[in-house]
């Protein structure tokens, strides 16, 4: 039986102590007057709410002085490039908005598995390329798939630009000759991690 028809099923109001879990279950945990809310909103449409994200023009407000989370990479390498010391400023706006975010977003589910996938899909922020890239990658292959397919997900992820650096998959090529020598071009370092890490596990047989 789903959540849902559960929660249908049971007639008595299940009151502060549920929806008090549920904010703390589906997100960063309740801010002032969130229990009342949700309460007020009813427990299923709640989640339902959470399951399927909105705008919300609040947050959108409290993110807009933080310019350059939406700077493509190419933009982000542009800067840097005419000053290596603006990186810095880059990844702490990057830094902030993950935590206006958390404690501030009303799309909780979405905030808690975007952290969850970014994680879990992880790429070294001091890893060359990495740290000019890491922004995008959230923003192109982690957010728009978090409450999606896991198929989807991977997927972008793997052609993802970040991860292609961080894994070495960009240094991928066909075998070449040189001095009557075969030199060997297929890097297997993501396909390893992409099995062992990011899918079926090491000890998946």
């Amino acid at each position: 039986m789903s959540v849902a028809a559960v929660l249908r099923s049971n007639a008595i109001d299940i009151g502060p102590r549920a929806a008090l879990h549920t904010l703390n279950r589906l997100g960063y945990g309740p801010r002032p007057a969130d229990v009342r809310r949700v309460l007020a909103r009813g427990l299923e449409k709640y989640v339902d709410d959470q399951l399927h994200p909105g705008p919300d023009a609040e947050l959108d407000t409290r993110l807009r002085s933080l310019t350059t989370i939406n700077y493509p990479i190419s933009q982000v390498l542009s800067i840097y490039n005419a000053d290596n010391r603006t990186i810095g400023p880059i990844v702490d706006e990057f830094q902030a908005a993950k935590l206006i975010r958390a404690a501030h977003g009303q799309n909780q589910l979405q905030e808690a598995l975007v952290d969850f996938w970014f994680n879990h899909f992880n790429v070294y922020i001091a890893d060359g390329f990495v740290r000019y890239s890491f922004m995008a990658y959230e923003r192109e292959a982690i957010r728009p798939f978090a409450l999606g397919r896991f198929r989807d997900l991977l997927g972008a992820v793997a052609a993802h630009p970040a991860m292609l650096f961080f894994l070495d998959n960009y240094t991928n090529r066909a075998d070449v000759t040189q001095g009557g020598r075969v030199i060997p071009g297929i890097n297997e370092n993501y396909g390893r991690e992409l099995l062992e890490l990011h899918t079926v596990g090491v000890d998946a047989g």
